[in-house]
């Protein structure tokens, strides 16, 4: 006996009936009552409102809503093989739980449910998305439901709750907001589940407002955004090209998505057409431009002038630094061989001046072996200057021939004398 109710444990229920979670379903049983019963609860007050549930699996939730004073619960499964676990919750709560074997995408649940409405359920990943998409794009509102407390992956559970700005908000969180208040009120981890999935879960909690907070049609909208948010990173005139959108007055919408932005290029459109229509001369009319859709294609016309002066600015900012820093480099270039150059050129070998022997005569060496090198050195013809500098620098570095002035050296005698 559970402590619920009367009936036995989640998991000796699915040992009786060979239940396992199928992947191909979507399933992950709750098999802990008392967070069944805690999910229940957050639905709000259930006491004479009909619940519909999606996927009950072996009724865990089930029994936590018919627990908390649910009047009717409506549980829709489309696997058989949960039927009779259901059956067996049906007969401990006679004429409170009605059970329909089939799709939840395909099944009528509104024919099956009175007033006052409220939606429950630990949705099969597989169809969450989908069925919520549906519930909040009605095309009467208010509508049928007061209440969804949905259990979703964390990251979907996210994206229905951003806020605008932030990096998760999307599709859910626009079509969420529209028309209802949604907030995250119980988080689930990974083991709670049988089979345990990769991610945690999260029960959403969504209220339907009175009024939605701005007027749209809901098929329009929700085909708008579904196409704005399918690709981030791409314009939002291309997104909205897409044959899902094409036909929808969209025109008026795109008045004020640029801003002032928008309203300068076209400020400055106007002033070039009124610059060249005054050039025209006063006995020549104007031009006419076709009727609708003019103005559109001068707005765009204007972007990419605009777009394409700007490129070009970048480019020639681009053809400058390069020329700037190509600048830098021959200079620097030239110092480091004018360095090279400058320790290869002895001073001695820059300048020729007698140097007085030992005996203080000046030495006159001979001239025409040595080569008096410039000062200053053509840098286009450094290469060359700079072998013969190291070849008469190897060929200087020899020592003179030593000549002694205290010994003669006489004539050899001719042999025989």
């Amino acid at each position: 006996m559970s402590g619920i109710d009367s009936l036995p444990p989640l998991r000796e229920v699915i040992a009786e009936h060979g239940l396992s979670a199928r992947k191909s379903l979507g399933q992950n049983f709750l098999l802990d009552l008392n967070l069944t019963a805690k999910i229940a609860r957050s639905a709000g007050d259930l006491t004479g409102c009909d619940v519909l549930e999606i996927g009950p699996g072996p009724g865990g939730l089930t029994r936590g809503l018919l627990a908390m004073g649910a009047r009717r619960v409506v549980a829709i499964e489309k696997d058989t093989r949960c039927l009779p676990a259901l059956q067996q919750i049906a007969e401990a709560y006679p004429g409170r739980l009605e059970i329909i074997s089939g799709d939840a995408l395909e099944v009528d649940w509104a024919a099956h449910l009175n007033g006052p409405i409220r939606v429950c359920a630990n949705l099969p990943y597989n169809v969450g998305t989908e069925l919520l998409v549906r519930w909040l794009t009605p095309e009467t509102w208010p509508p049928l439901w007061q209440s969804l407390t949905l259990m979703f992956q964390r990251e979907v559970a996210e994206r229905i709750v951003a806020a605008p700005g932030s990096k998760a908000y999307g599709r859910l969180a626009l079509l969420a907001q529209w028309r209802a208040e949604a907030r995250i009120v119980m988080d689930l981890p990974a083991r709670a589940f049988t089979p345990p999935p990769k991610v945690n879960s999260a029960v959403v909690h969504v209220t339907a407002l009175p009024e939605p907070r701005y007027p749209a049609p809901a098929e329009g909208l929700s085909k708008v955004v579904a196409a704005a948010f399918n690709q981030r990173r791409k314009m939002l005139r291309s997104s909205l090209k897409d044959p899902l959108v094409a036909g929808l007055a969209l025109d008026r919408a795109f008045v004020g998505l640029g801003g002032d932005r928008d309203q300068r290029i076209g400020q400055r459109h106007h002033q070039a057409a009124q610059h060249e229509g005054g050039g025209r001369g006063r006995d020549q009319a104007p031009e006419r431009r076709p009727p609708g859709g003019a103005g559109h294609d001068q707005l765009r016309g204007a972007r990419q002038r605009d777009e394409h002066g700007h490129r070009a600015q970048q480019h020639h900012q681009r053809q400058h630094l390069v020329e700037h820093f190509g600048q830098v480099q021959r200079r620097e270039i030239a110092q480091m061989q004018e360095a090279q150059l400058a320790r290869i050129v002895a001073p001695d070998m820059l300048e020729e001046v007698d140097e007085p022997d030992e005996h203080g005569e000046a030495r006159q060496d001979d001239r025409e072996d040595r080569q008096v090198f410039p000062r200053e050195v053509e840098m286009q013809d450094h290469a060359p200057c700079l072998r013969r500098l190291s070849a008469r620098r190897i060929a200087c570095s020899r020592p003179p021939p030593s000549h002694s002035s205290s010994i003669e050296i006489a004539p050899a005698s001719p042999v025989g004398a």
